[in-house]
């Protein structure tokens, strides 16, 4: 590799490479990157961590409400999930659909209820 340094007073403040060599380096430090991504990933899936498909986050991101989102996700219906919450159907559509609000107590019920950190539901 042909590298000139730059110095200041005495030290080496600056490497300058071949504009092909500097793309090399570049694509191998992404390489590198994409590979630690993913060894942390099969460590947390190993550790029995929790993954999600693409299509639960992209809804999430995409602005849907996260409690309807997460309560079909983990496959509970609107009765079921009012139930254990101890609310109607009906206030649990009025949640879903921005028009209704769960109390504090509530809300950290929805979340456990629904196996989810509580700021996943907001």
């Amino acid at each position: 590799m042909t590298t000139q340094i730059i110095e200041r007073a005495g030290q080496p403040e600056y490497a300058v490479v071949p504009w092909a060599e500097y793309q090399v380096l570049k694509e191998d430090a992404e390489a590198f990157h994409e590979l630690a991504s993913a060894a942390r990933l099969s460590s947390a899936i190993d550790a029995g961590e929790e993954t999600y498909p693409d299509s639960l986050v992209e809804r999430l991101l995409s602005g849907e409400n996260p409690i309807r989102v997460w309560r079909e996700y983990r496959g509970l219906s609107r009765t079921a999930l009012a139930a254990t919450l101890g609310i109607s159907p009906s206030l649990l559509t009025q949640i879903e659909t921005g028009k209704g609000e769960l109390t504090p107590p509530q809300q950290k019920a929805m979340a456990k209820a629904l196996n989810v950190d509580l700021d996943l539901l907001a």
